[in-house]
């Protein structure tokens, strides 16, 4: 399998670290009560990746199999479902699967204009302690990742770094940028401020590559619209 490591990142953020059966939607991140971490992810294809594989005989050329569109995350469970039934599991199936899955996670987006200042700060205040949380336990500089195998750290890091931090991040730019009306000029400047930290954080996280002039968070953002 030639599965690119921007693939399979893109995969998990547009899926949002659950499987993407309908009738599943499995968390596949879990986390044991001991703060032990696994995966449980499986990138299936949709058309298999040779001929006489799983629903193998479409038309899609054998260089593009391993590409986003013929991609589904799932648990184990619903992989092996679908590729020993594939009689019933059929490519517009799974292609459905995953078009209504993506939908769904974009659909906890919707963004919504406020009132007043008070109104919006409590729904981003949420968010913020959110990540808050994500960073202070998994972080780089967390008590886990000082005491946790670098790979787990890293790993566990990584992954709420794209299912929560992401998410949240474009969240919280999204409200403030609906309700830019109601922002002073010292609090627009810290909205742009967040903007470029959240599109370097995104390219570190998804792309594969490493940029370190990728600006810090703004701790100003913390106080926004108090």
């Amino acid at each position: 399998m030639s599965i690119s490591t921007k693939t399979k990142r893109l995969l998990l953020a547009r899926s949002g670290g659950y499987c993407q059966n309908p009738e599943c939607n499995s968390d596949l991140y879990p986390i044991f009560e001991d703060g032990t971490i696994t995966n449980v992810e499986e990138l299936a294809h949709i058309i298999a990746q040779k001929e006489d594989g799983p629903r193998g005989e479409g038309s899609e050329p054998l260089s593009n199999r391993d590409e986003y569109s013929n991609i589904i995350l799932l648990c184990p469970t619903c992989h092996t479902k679908i590729d020993k039934n594939p009689d019933k599991f059929s490519v517009s199936l799974l292609r459905k699967w995953k078009a209504d899955h993506e939908e769904s996670i974009k659909s906890n987006f919707h963004v919504a204009t406020y009132d007043s200042k008070a109104a919006l700060q409590s729904v981003i205040q949420k968010l913020m302690e959110e990540n808050n949380v994500v960073f202070s336990q998994y972080g780089p500089h967390s008590d886990f990742a000082i005491k946790s195998p670098i790979s787990e750290a890293s790993q566990m890091w990584a992954t709420k770094s794209i299912d929560t931090l992401i998410p949240n991040n474009r969240k919280i730019y999204e409200l403030l940028n609906k309700n830019y009306s109601v922002l002073n000029e010292e609090e627009r400047k810290i909205l742009a401020q967040f903007k470029l930290h959240k599109e370097g954080f995104e390219y570190n996280k998804l792309s594969g590559d490493k940029n370190s002039t990728v600006p810090l968070f703004p701790k100003e953002l913390l106080n926004i619209l108090k």
